[in-house]
């Protein structure tokens, strides 16, 4: 699961947050993806998962 969230401060300015793989979760694995290979799962749907959590700030201010 993925997690976006915004709050508009004031007309001109935002805050943003975004985590992906919310919950730390590795996907599960996939025998019919190129099972002899690493990682092991359908990297093509569940992209960086691998990697685990991942969050990020945005700040956007506009005049």
């Amino acid at each position: 699961y993925n997690l976006t969230a915004q709050y508009n401060v004031s007309d001109s300015f935002q805050v943003g947050l975004r985590v992906t793989n919310l919950f730390n979760k590795f996907p599960p694995e996939d025998d019919s993806f190129l099972f002899y290979e690493y990682p092991w799962y359908n990297y093509f749907m569940y992209g960086g998962a691998g990697i685990g959590r991942e969050a990020a700030v945005e700040f956007e201010y506009s005049f």
